[in-house]
């Protein structure tokens, strides 16, 4: 949501705004510009957009690379599939751009084609990230929420399906229970005390695969918790001086 915002000192303003309950709201992080005036080309699209009948998905389809720009994947097929079982296609353009247009107001679960040997990195509860020149790319969201007549932005991003397999142990005896695998791009080790990325987990034995993952190299660690850390763990003056 954004308005135009007249100022007594004739100085205008575009504000974009999310909603919040029913209560539009702003905080620091929301955009916010000066506008020429009330024919601003910005605001005259975002006028446009809200008369649309009917709500438009655009957005970008690219594989990351360690070593330079994204590339777009071009003809690649992506389906909209509504929580009613309705079906939506397109391809990706020359630059890997697709547009939907006339979707209905929906819940939708979105899919790619994948070329050889790459696949969609689909996010899970704790998310996840690669590292790349470009910066950060984040997993991609299996779901994709339409309002009415809303215009929203469908990027996501498909890697190289390079995987790391192993199993986790303790220096003696076995796993007390399945934990939780980090991962970290080598050469952002320095972020690992802030930056942890828990999205894989051990079978009981501690077999674990991580991936999709970019070709580089990779630091994996875990915390190892004793058998009885659940129950003593109540206890604070030996959580402050725990360390796993």
């Amino acid at each position: 949501m954004a308005w135009w915002t007249p100022s007594k000192r004739l100085r205008s303003y575009l504000v974009y705004a999310g909603e919040n309950n029913g209560t539009l709201a702003t905080n620091h992080c929301s955009k916010t510009r000066a506008a020429h005036d009330e024919d601003d080309s910005e605001i005259a699209n975002l006028r446009r957009l809200h008369r649309l009948p009917s709500s438009i998905v655009t957005g970008t389809y690219l594989a990351p690379s360690v070593y330079g720009p994204p590339a777009p994947l071009v003809g690649a097929g992506v389906t909209l599939t509504s929580s009613g079982g309705e079906r939506f296609t397109t391809k990706t353009d020359t630059d890997g751009g697709s547009t939907f247009s006339g979707l209905p107001p929906a819940t939708y679960q979105i899919q790619f084609d994948t070329p050889p040997g790459y696949v969609v990195d689909w996010a899970n509860n704790q998310g996840g990230y690669s590292f790349t020149s470009e910066g950060i790319v984040r997993a991609n969201p299996r779901e994709l929420v339409v309002s009415p007549n809303a215009c929203r932005d469908a990027s996501y991003s498909a890697l190289p399906n390079g995987r790391i397999s192993g199993v986790a142990a303790p220096p003696r005896g076995k796993l007390p229970a399945p934990v939780r695998i980090r991962t970290w791009a080598a050469n952002h080790v320095d972020a690992i005390a802030n930056s942890w990325c828990a999205r894989y987990g051990t079978s009981p034995t501690g077999v674990f695969q991580i991936g999709p993952l970019l070709p580089g190299s990779y630091v994996i660690g875990t915390y190892l918790f004793p058998a009885d850390f659940k129950e003593r763990s109540k206890d604070v003056n030996y959580l402050e001086h725990f360390v796993p």
